[in-house]
């Protein structure tokens, strides 16, 4: 089955990257004051964008990811035991509905259209819903299989309501891993339709492209103990795999797309890697110093990328991480580097940090 989003912005503004192209290992340097992140970024429980400063009436730690969206921001976050919620705030700080998630789903909790007008959910039973309306509308969508544990992978069309609703919602979740290792538990979900399974080359796919490409996992392997990932086109054919990169977005144009190790790690992320997306030929692969972790990494642009990347030091006697600092870098992909937060302190423990950067 094909897939294409429709509704794309075209590619949103980003700064011009300053600094002299940089193939050294990656780490906080000595590097010029940029341009702060188009989108604004969220520094504990407050949202920053320009000179305006909006604050949650959430608990800072809990918050795991969020986006910007029409009318207000989309918020995940976690309880001490795992459990999930995604709240809808309003421009003013104020909720507007939340819903609770899947437990135990730390890779996404929500998925937002092109335009930022839909948002997906799927809920801790198994249900899908799409918001829309600036957090007014909700529109329920039935459960791809009996169960739990699904989780949204992309969201596509402008409305989810009425005789022109033309959304839906691609979702994933638990499904056997076939005999020769490929995966299939891949699913989209529309109103008035049953649930149909993707018919494609990408099994369990983590991302979609504009143009309809899709990227993830293509099989796993050792028992388990690995996974091979790969690109289709918008006909389901795949054009390349690799067995070392993990592939997590497209760029807005859907040229490149962005990657990592196939591994992560409490400590972040220690690679990052731009790729063609039709034939998988890398265009940038930096590496991290020691000490250092990369915890988040979005596009902002056609030809920028903003990653969260930390570092500290380590206590000899104790093994403990000590002088934590966090910062975003704006990268060039011709490896040139800025900072568009510049670095703060973070406490020795915290793995999420004080810095949140938007899911696009």
């Amino acid at each position: 089955m094909p897939i294409l989003l429709v509704g794309q912005d075209g590619p949103r503004a980003g700064s011009q990257v300053s600094g002299r192209p940089d193939d050294s290992a990656l780490a906080l340097g000595d590097y010029p004051a940029g341009a702060a992140p188009a989108e604004g970024y969220l520094a504990g429980n407050e949202f920053r964008a320009g000179s305006g400063h909006t604050r949650f009436a959430v608990p800072p730690t809990s918050v795991t990811e969020f986006a910007v969206v029409t009318g207000g921001y989309l918020l995940g976050t976690r309880d001490d035991l795992g459990d999930g919620q995604v709240a809808f705030v309003g421009d003013d700080g104020t909720t507007r509905g939340s819903w609770r998630v899947v437990p135990g789903n730390f890779l996404l909790t929500f998925v937002i259209a092109p335009d930022h007008a839909l948002v997906g959910v799927v809920q801790a039973r198994g249900t899908s819903v799409v918001i829309e309306d600036a957090g007014r509308t909700v529109t329920k969508l039935p459960a791809p299989a009996p169960g739990g544990g699904f989780e949204p992978i992309a969201v596509t069309g402008h409305t989810c309501t009425g005789p022109d609703a033309d959304c839906a919602l691609l979702v994933h979740g638990p499904a056997p891993v076939n005999a020769d290792g490929t995966v299939r538990r891949t699913w989209m979900v529309r109103p008035g339709r049953p649930a149909e399974a993707v018919d494609g080359g990408i099994g369990e796919v983590r991302a979609v492209a504009a143009n309809g490409f899709t990227a993830g996992t293509t099989r796993v392997i050792d028992d388990g103990d690995g996974a091979c990932a790969g690109v289709a086109d918008h006909d389901g054919s795949v054009l390349w795999t690799t067995c070392k990169d993990r592939l997590i977005a497209f760029s807005p144009d859907a040229g490149l797309l962005l990657a990592s190790t196939s591994a992560l790690f409490g400590s972040g992320d220690h690679e990052l890697t731009v790729l063609d997306a039709s034939s998988g030929d890398q265009r940038l692969r930096l590496r991290t110093a020691k000490n250092v972790g990369i915890h988040e990494m979005v596009w902002e642009d056609d030809e920028h990328v903003l990653a969260v990347v930390s570092d500290w030091k380590v206590d000899r006697a104790t093994e403990s991480h000590t002088d934590v600092r966090w910062a975003v870098l704006r990268l060039g992909l011709d490896g040139s580097r800025e900072y568009a937060v510049a670095p703060v302190a973070g406490e020795p423990e915290d793995y999420d940090g004080p810095i949140d950067l938007p899911r696009g």
